[in-house]
């Protein structure tokens, strides 16, 4: 955390420079060497973003913040929403999840992840993804995350979960790969397990002790589009 956090200061002063270059010398440099300094900001935009990620990642777990309870429903709904609104032909339906005691921050940040990776990685547009849960035999929950996009081959699906890890093709050129990295220690954290199956498509399971206290609406929730 101590090093991704020193290294923010240099690169918010490098895209400094390159800007004040741009706009003093920049018609010195010509096309070709303002395309330089495009490719330098871009380069540091995407270090910035990779330092960005592994202080969320060094964050897992390290907040003190005390456990609450937090309606997964409601809470998915609204990634949901902002998710729809980025990809307006993808379909994302919002099925049954329970009420869990953590950190309404992670749980966030945890379906954020997973339902962008769908959407951004599905490799169709007009992909359908479904959020839904179901409670175990010992007392705990499964939730999953699946979509009928292209998947994950089985050889890789332990591998996106490791830090800086994407998988090649234009379909993952964005991202800095840590988003499966987060999701997996914050499952963790909780004392779960994640892990993706899925053929066709991806299903993202994760599986949650009775720790977190899952307590289930009354009413299944309706599933539906967000857009």
């Amino acid at each position: 955390y101590s090093a991704s956090h020193d290294l923010k200061s240099p690169m918010v002063s490098l895209l400094g420079y390159l800007e004040y270059l741009r706009l003093d010398h920049g018609h010195a440099l010509g096309p070709e060497g303002n395309h330089y300094l495009d490719r330098m900001a871009d380069s540091t935009l995407y270090m910035q973003q990779l330092i960005h990620d592994l202080i969320d990642l060094s964050r897992v777990g390290r907040g003190g913040a005390e456990p609450v309870e937090v309606d997964l429903g409601r809470l998915v709904r609204v990634i949901a929403e902002d998710a729809g609104a980025a990809y307006p032909d993808a379909e994302l339906r919002v099925g049954r999840l329970p009420v869990l005691t953590g950190d309404p921050v992670g749980f966030r940040q945890l379906f954020t992840n997973l339902l962008d990776n769908a959407v951004r990685h599905g490799g169709r547009a007009d992909l359908v993804v479904v959020v839904e849960g179901h409670e175990c035999p010992d007392g705990g929950v499964e939730l999953s995350v699946r979509d009928n996009g292209r998947g994950i081959p089985a050889e890789h699906r332990e591998r996106v979960f490791g830090v800086f890890e994407r998988l090649e093709g234009p379909s993952t050129s964005a991202g800095t790969g840590m988003g499966l990295a987060i999701c997996r220690k914050i499952v963790e954290v909780l004392g779960g397990g994640i892990g993706i199956q899925g053929d066709p498509g991806t299903d993202v399971r994760i599986v949650l002790p009775a720790a977190v206290a899952p307590r289930w609406p009354a009413q299944e929730l309706t599933a539906g589009a967000a857009r």
